[in-house]
């Protein structure tokens, strides 16, 4: 363990990560679908010349830019500044394996921003052709952006044969890359598509208004059609244990996996019908209700993306609390135990004096990736009524118990410590004084 471990309390890092994330993703959705937007609907005014359609994507335009710019970019780098912080070694491994890509995938962010920002302020000034090409290469390098991306992402739960060949384009074109491509571009195509009916419903013209929306409605109607198609296709090429937590071993998991189905067809159904059925009658309120089962789809999705790839945050290669699997996958190679590999603890060695306190060490650096003691997934109430036995006996059958948690790692005094350190959350027990 080289880094020492950043503890955040009652939310825990995973939690943060997933905050922060979640509202990164969905407006990075929003930002690449909207490459597709901005550049079909000035081929749509080329054909038909509609100056006050072309006035609505003006205003439309410049929303989009603000909020994906902006919003988008600095919660972008937000993630980078918290997963660097909680999982240090994964981040680093995957900054080792991807570099290029990484260096790539700015050069396209770059290329995006760029293009928007000359859309938005020279959208008067630029002559139709003009903005259509700008619109072309800020769709095109926001879609790379999230091909790039794709590819890291999925790496990290299918990694294919990347660690017998060493091979970038083996980790990078994994088993999952080409489904998880296509269902999130078919995702970012209907949150364009719900963005827009959001921004028609300020226009006060009720046929240019019922107009917008019509357009807009037709954006999610690949999502309602493919996106089932595209999430079967991934779930066929998941591990056998990542389908089996989405199936039923994790039921919280399953849950969740539910909730995204359902407020996905929910998003896509009630857009499509109401915009064909009452587009004048197509309120604000209707379409800030869709943008809630559409944030609610996609942050349960995520929830469920990650989730799968337990007990591993870079499959079979490293496990959720930054232990690699080929380092510590047989803790009886090294007899000193799990204290003395970790760098930043000053306890090395168990006695009676400090057995709460290496529990606890042994605890955050194994355990608090995922447990907070009290909030988010918390350990106390989970082991209100264990006795300190029975706290040991789990530890020692942890991984067969619970398939999608680690190992415990460590000798035996290493898991007593452990085992009396969770015992002691919810009963009064104190290290004997030191012998002198």
């Amino acid at each position: 363990m080289n880094y020492p471990f950043w503890d955040i309390p009652f939310l825990g890092g995973s939690m943060l990560i997933a905050i922060i994330a979640i509202l990164h993703v969905i407006v990075s959705h929003l930002a690449v679908g909207g490459g597709f937007y901005l550049f079909l609907a000035e081929f749509k005014y080329s054909r038909e010349k509609d100056v006050k359609f072309l006035a609505y994507l003006k205003s439309h335009a410049r929303f989009f830019m603000l909020l994906t710019t902006v919003f988008g970019a600095v919660s972008g780098v937000g993630i980078w500044f918290v997963i660097a912080l909680v999982s240090p070694a994964a981040t680093s491994t995957l900054i080792h394996i991807f570099l290029y890509g990484w260096a790539i995938e700015w050069v396209f962010f770059l290329v995006e921003i760029l293009a928007v920002i000359l859309y938005v302020y020279k959208f008067d000034s630029l002559a139709p052709s003009s903005r259509m090409q700008l619109a072309f290469i800020y769709m095109a390098a926001a879609w790379l952006s999230l091909f790039i991306i794709n590819g890291i992402i999925t790496f990290m739960l299918t990694p294919g044969d990347y660690y017998l060949t060493s091979n970038f384009f083996s980790a990078f074109f994994n088993p999952t890359f080409l489904p998880s491509l296509f269902f999130r571009t078919v995702v970012c195509i209907a949150f364009a598509g719900i963005f827009a009916m959001f921004t028609a419903t300020f226009q006060f013209e009720e046929e240019l208004r019922e107009k917008a929306v019509k357009y807009a409605s037709a954006y999610l109607l690949p999502a309602l059609i493919f996106m089932p198609v595209f999430a079967l296709w991934y779930f066929a090429m998941l591990p056998g244990l990542a389908r089996d937590i989405v199936t039923g071993a994790s039921a919280l998991i399953l849950i969740f996996a539910n909730i995204s189905a359902g407020s996905a067809f929910l998003m896509l159904a009630a857009g499509i019908a109401h915009a064909w059925i009452e587009p004048r009658r197509f309120s604000t309120i209707f379409t800030i209700l869709l943008i809630i089962f559409a944030s609610t789809f996609l942050a349960t999705f995520e929830l469920v993306r990650e989730a799968v790839r337990k007990p591993y945050t870079l499959y079979n290669r490293m496990y959720s609390n930054s232990i690699y699997v080929d380092k510590y996958n047989n803790p009886e190679i090294d007899p000193a135990g799990f204290l003395a590999n970790l760098k930043w603890c000053d306890i090395k060695k168990i006695d009676d004096s400090n057995m709460l306190a290496a529990g606890r060490e042994i605890y955050r650096y194994q355990c608090q990736a995922c447990h907070s003691i009290e909030g988010y997934n918390a350990i106390r109430p989970l082991v209100k009524y264990w006795s300190a036995d029975f706290c040991e006996a789990s530890l020692l059958k942890l991984n067969t118990l619970k398939k999608f948690m680690p190992p415990f790692f460590g000798n035996d005094a290493e898991r007593s410590a452990l085992a009396h350190y969770l015992f002691s959350l919810n009963n009064k027990i104190e290290d004997k004084p030191a012998r002198r």
